[in-house]
């Protein structure tokens, strides 16, 4: 099966994930085994909806492998209990079941655990 890393993010946050994503994005031109899912919290930030689906929609264009989704209502937030105004980081096997989740700056370490669970689940 495969693994979904789920990135939940207010916008103003991705800084907070930037080498993850970077790192994953490489990987996974190199490995189809696991799949990254875009979750942007739009009512965590100021910036226009249409100005964060125009960006999604170029940015969708060049990585067709990656799934992007627009949350307008803050609903992962209220049903996943994920940490608002913030990068939240989920690690789903293909059973949907959570093998890894954090919020806030991802720091190099995390990057390895992240790197680790990912080849041992995929």
């Amino acid at each position: 099966g495969k693994t979904n890393v789920v990135f939940y993010v207010d916008p103003d946050k991705i800084i907070d994930v930037k080498n993850l994503i970077s790192t994953l994005e490489v990987e996974k031109v190199e490995n189809d085994s696991f799949t990254i899912t875009y979750i942007v919290n739009t009512k965590a930030t100021l910036i226009p909806t249409f100005l964060i689906r125009k960006k999604i929609k170029k940015k969708a264009k060049k990585t067709a492998t990656i799934s992007y989704v627009l949350d307008n209502e803050k609903v992962l937030v209220q049903n996943w209990n994920l940490l608002d105004n913030s990068a939240n980081v989920l690690i789903l096997n293909d059973e949907n079941q959570i093998l890894y989740q954090s919020s806030g700056k991802i720091n190099a370490e995390q990057i390895d655990k992240i790197n680790k669970i990912i080849k041992k689940n995929s």
